[in-house]
């Protein structure tokens, strides 16, 4: 089973941005138990372009494996965001 975590960052958790941002959606891929634990594994930050949602590129499985699936057996510790209205992403 694939074991990704969204994080919501609301209030205090957000950064000061020039524009109102309510929730800001960051996706983790956990590394597979057989791979580093993710103390030792290699973060890894995917950044995409603005018109959609981290949800329909990194994470998306094609015939049931999705890049941060494949990132995270390979011993990576995948992190990926919605950018500000996109996905999990609110603006006020």
């Amino acid at each position: 089973m694939r074991d990704i975590v969204r994080h919501d960052l609301t209030g205090d958790d957000l950064p000061a941005l020039p524009f109102p941002l309510r929730r800001l959606a960051l996706w983790e891929r956990r590394p597979e138990a057989s791979a580093a634990r993710p103390l030792l594994a290699r973060p890894l930050l995917y950044v995409h372009g603005a018109t959609f949602p981290i949800s329909c590129a990194f994470t998306f499985p094609f015939d049931g494996f999705s890049w941060a699936d494949d990132l995270a057996r390979r011993g990576f510790w995948p992190w990926g965001l919605d950018f500000a209205g996109f996905g999990g992403s609110v603006l006020s």
